[in-house]
C-alpha cells in the first residue's frame, strides 16, 4: 500500500496509516461510546493520519456483532482502506507470536494475545503503520511504543485510556535475528 501525499506550500506531506483495533471500531459503532471516541479520532484525522483496518476486522465484525448488525459493521469497515491478509502478513504474524512468546517481558501473557491482534501487529510491522487501541496489553512493550494517550469516559463514566502505538521494528528485528543465528 502506498502513502497518499498532498502538496502544502510546495512541500510534500505524507499521510501515515493508523490501523484501528477492533475495540476502537466497537466504540465508534456504539452510540454510547461514539461521542467519547470522536474527539480522539478527530485529533488523529487532523494530524495527517489515515485510518485503515486489517481484513481480520471483517471476521471480528461477523463474530462479535449482535444479530442484525452484521451488514452495518461490514459497510462501516468498507469505508476504510484495508490491509489484506497475504502471505507476508501471515509470515510476520507467526514471527510476532513467536517474539511475544519468547521475550522475557511478554512470554507470561503471550497466550492471552489473540490471533486477530497479532495479525494487526503484523500489518503495522509490514507497512510502518501506527495502531490505535484501548488495550495496550494486546500490543505489548517492548514491541510497541506509546506515541500518544487520550483519556475518555467509558459507558459507565469511568476513565478509559486510548493509545496510539508504534511498532518498534528494531525490537522485532533484534529478536528475529537471534533465531537466524541458530
Amino acid at each position: 500500500m502506498t502513502s497518499k501525499s498532498t502538496s502544502v506550500n510546495s512541500q510534500r506531506q505524507f499521510i501515515r496509516y493508523v490501523v484501528l483495533d477492533w475495540n476502537i471500531i466497537q466504540y465508534w459503532l456504539s452510540p454510547k461510546m461514539r461521542k467519547a471516541i470522536t474527539p480522539v479520532l478527530n485529533d488523529m484525522d487532523t494530524a495527517n493520519l489515515q485510518f485503515t483496518v486489517s481484513d481480520i476486522s471483517i471476521y471480528e465484525a461477523q463474530r462479535k456483532i449482535p444479530t442484525g448488525k452484521h451488514m452495518e459493521s461490514v459497510n462501516f469497515l468498507d469505508a476504510f482502506p484495508r490491509f489484506p491478509i497475504e502471505k507476508i502478513i501471515l509470515t510476520l504474524t507467526g514471527s510476532v507470536v513467536s517474539c511475544y512468546h519468547d521475550h522475557d517481558m511478554t512470554k507470561s501473557h503471550s497466550s492471552e494475545i489473540s490471533l486477530q491482534d497479532s495479525i494487526n501487529a503484523a500489518s503495522c510491522l509490514a507497512s510502518g503503520a501506527l495502531l490505535v487501541t484501548a488495550d495496550y496489553n494486546d500490543y505489548p512493550r517492548p514491541f510497541f511504543n506509546e506515541v500518544y494517550r487520550w483519556d475518555i469516559a467509558n459507558e459507565k463514566g469511568n476513565s478509559q485510556k486510548i493509545y496510539l502505538l508504534e511498532p518498534d521494528t528494531n525490537q522485532f528485528i533484534k529478536h528475529i535475528a537471534k533465531w537466524l543465528k541458530h
